[in-house]
């Protein structure tokens, strides 16, 4: 099975995760890995898990330059973009009622829309795993859970309790993802403009909802994992 691995977003605390991506996913099913990261390793906006911070331009964090070669003696991508990380001010005119941590979000589709479309254009894949630099994959991936039609998606502590969709990291087809990576140019109507307060209108019921309404149908994966952060808390799902 020819599987492309598409790592997208900040490169925020990869030197914790990488030692186990390679060891429990990456040794399980080998495959070519495509990277699309900012210059910088945090986002100049907060999100959800800093507190919907507005401004972190000042912070040493968010200026702090990616360890280019680090990744790239340890990932050795078949392809990787580098771009200057622009913020929130490319989609601030169309949505200035939405608070520069919301829009973070159009930031990380992006990202997650590039990468795909770089592996999309090198060669044909059965599978895509879309994945973070920042998340700790802590017990070993099963290979049967690849021939799952649905999509592969991560399990949370939440999923008896909300019918959300935490799409953090996810495997599934070309097909699947064509739609998944389509959702940047919906956003706006699923969330950010639907008309109630953001934080109470949550970023993954909004994404189910849209998951519902293309057909896209989950299926939650057995591996366990978290996020390590780079304020040193740890996410664990």
């Amino acid at each position: 099975m020819n599987i492309a691995y598409l790592f997208h977003g900040h490169a925020r605390t990869w030197e914790l995760c990488y030692e186990n991506f390679f060891k429990n996913v990456y040794s399980v099913i080998p495959g070519d890995i495509f990277i699309h990261t900012w210059d910088r390793i945090n986002a100049f906006s907060g999100s959800h898990w800093n507190a919907w911070q507005e401004n972190l331009k000042d912070t040493d964090i968010s200026n702090n330059v990616i360890n280019l070669k680090g990744i790239l003696e340890t990932y050795k991508p078949t392809n990787i973009l580098i771009e200057k990380d622009k913020g929130i001010n490319s989609f601030k005119e169309k949505l200035p009622y939405v608070s520069n941590s919301h829009l973070g979000a159009k930031n990380m589709l992006s990202s997650c829309l590039t990468v795909f479309n770089m592996a999309k254009q090198y060669k044909k894949y059965d599978k895509f795993f879309s994945t973070r630099m920042d998340i700790n994959y802590l017990t070993k991936f099963e290979k049967n859970e690849l021939l799952s039609e649905e999509l592969l998606i991560g399990k949370t502590n939440y999923d008896e309790k909300y019918p959300y969709i935490f799409d953090i990291w996810s495997v599934g087809s070309e097909k699947q993802f064509e739609t998944k990576t389509n959702y940047i140019n919906h956003i706006d109507n699923y969330w950010y403009n639907y008309g109630i307060d953001l934080h109470s209108h949550v970023y993954e019921a909004a994404l189910k909802k849209y998951y519902d309404d293309t057909g896209i149908i989950v299926k939650r994966s057995n591996i366990e994992y978290c996020a390590p952060r780079i304020t040193g808390e740890i996410t664990y799902w």
